[in-house]
């Protein structure tokens, strides 16, 4: 049998294991260690070499997405991955530093890159609680504290690896565990994959009740028995997107508006917020559904003042209108209280003869969302200004079918919400699973 020694224990432990359990350092049970190759070239009829991109964050590899290199740049055969190989992520960003995965085999030769450092163990290791072991440690976040930072990404060498405490069971308590995690983790797994497909059915039939409402289909009936009189706007423009009825028509949201405009970030930035005081909102507060205040920040009031121009007030319309969740808009509640805004939420107050749960709804609609991205132009969504906001093509209905839309998209919502409610478990999940995986190398499972 191909072990590793036994090497005399004299550091503390850092926590106490079972009878027959030991610490020992991880490279004491690692045999062979290889780091990957870096190849620029590609070769649709050449190897697989494994990337960043194709391991989970749940030690899994996918080959759904993988890159070719030429034959010849494989210089060796210890670049070919073997079945029970396990791939340590060495170099990535510093949340996803230490991903790591174990190689199952696949149905041709596979090689990995140099973001990757290859783990062979021992005969007293069994891979698969290696790979689980990684994986409870990327968790807990060991090696985003143990990585080298450099500009744009993060790297953890062998030497700083290999000395980490690892507790080793005998091989037959290892047979064991593995046995249990694969069946509970397959469990807890399988729980999060019916949730993100149910989030995703959410998405989309929210979706298409707003695309009805924004079409008028979804109150055709109300139309029926409410009629109403014809608008008085002109012919429809030549640049609306699509027909509507003949009682709504397409105006410029900015025709429709008291005020448009974003505010700045304090002098000094998140060191000027506070614990208390004036809520400042930023991006990661508007979502469709509404304000989310968990990581509201706040700023002095002597900065409000500052920025009185942008002190938000009840039923405003609130749009990111930079980054990565330009688009998302919402409306602030009545009795909200005193707040105000960075630069990347754009307040929307509206005149009398619109609602601002029709315009936000609008907005968040595949309608509204084809509108806010046929303004931005290249391969990055670099911003809305102004101008683009206030040209955004708008079809209003009179403010009584407005009222109705409202009543009907909130009343579909509402029900869908309560439903939704358990998609929150998904985060439970992930910390059951980190439990599951701290208990494990404990002894406890």
């Amino acid at each position: 049998m191909n072990t590793a020694p036994q090497p005399l224990d004299t550091a503390p432990a850092p926590y106490p294991l079972p009878n027959g359990w030991r610490w020992v350092k991880l490279g004491e049970v690692i045999k062979d260690i290889q780091n990957g190759f870096a190849c620029g070239n590609r070769d649709e009829s050449g190897i697989i070499q494994l990337r960043m991109n194709n391991v989970d964050r749940l030690g899994n590899i996918h080959f759904a997405d993988y890159l070719r290199v030429p034959k010849s740049a494989v210089k060796s055969e210890k670049y070919a991955l073997q079945q029970n190989d396990v791939v340590f992520n060495n170099t990535n960003s510093k949340e996803l530093v230490g991903k790591s995965a174990l190689f199952r085999g696949y149905e041709e030769p596979v090689v990995f890159s140099n973001h990757f450092t290859r783990l062979r163990p021992y005969d007293n290791l069994q891979p698969t609680i290696l790979i689980y072991w990684l994986v409870s440690q990327w968790q807990a976040g060991v090696f985003a504290k143990l990585c080298n930072s450099y500009v744009g990404q993060s790297s953890v060498s062998w030497e700083k690896l290999s000395q980490l405490d690892f507790p080793l069971p005998p091989l037959a308590e290892q047979e064991r565990i593995a046995t249990r995690l694969d069946g509970l983790l397959t469990k807890l797994r399988e729980a999060k994959r019916l949730i993100a497909e149910a989030r995703e059915s959410f998405t989309l039939r929210r979706a298409a009740l707003l695309h009805k409402a924004f079409t008028g289909d979804l109150t055709a009936d109300w139309r029926t028995a409410h009629p109403q009189p014809a608008s008085e706007a002109a012919s429809t423009p030549d640049d609306a997107p699509y027909d509507v009825p003949e009682s709504w028509q397409w105006v410029k949201l900015g025709e429709v508006c008291s005020f448009i405009g974003s505010g700045v970030t304090p002098k000094g930035g998140s060191d000027v917020y506070t614990s208390t005081g004036i809520k400042f909102i930023r991006s990661q507060n508007v979502y469709a559904d509404g304000l989310r205040l968990d990581d509201i920040a706040h700023i002095p009031n002597s900065i409000h003042v500052q920025m009185s121009r942008t002190t938000v007030q009840d039923f405003d319309v609130l749009l990111n209108i930079t980054g990565a969740s330009i688009g998302r808009a919402t409306f602030v509640p009545a009795n909200f209280g005193q707040a105000n805004v960075n630069q990347h939420v754009c307040i929307i107050r509206l005149e009398a003869y619109s609602i601002p749960q029709f315009i936000a709804n609008f907005l968040n609609s595949p309608q509204g969302q084809n509108a806010i991205f046929d303004t931005q132009t290249g391969v990055t969504r670099e911003g809305l200004n102004y101008g683009q906001i206030r040209n955004l093509l708008l079809p209003l209905p009179p403010l009584a079918e407005q009222q109705e839309i409202v009543r009907r998209v909130e009343a579909v919502l509402a029900r869908e919400q309560a439903a939704s409610e358990l998609l929150a478990l998904d985060e439970q999940i992930s910390v059951i699973e980190k439990a599951v995986l701290a208990r494990a190398f404990r002894g406890e499972l």
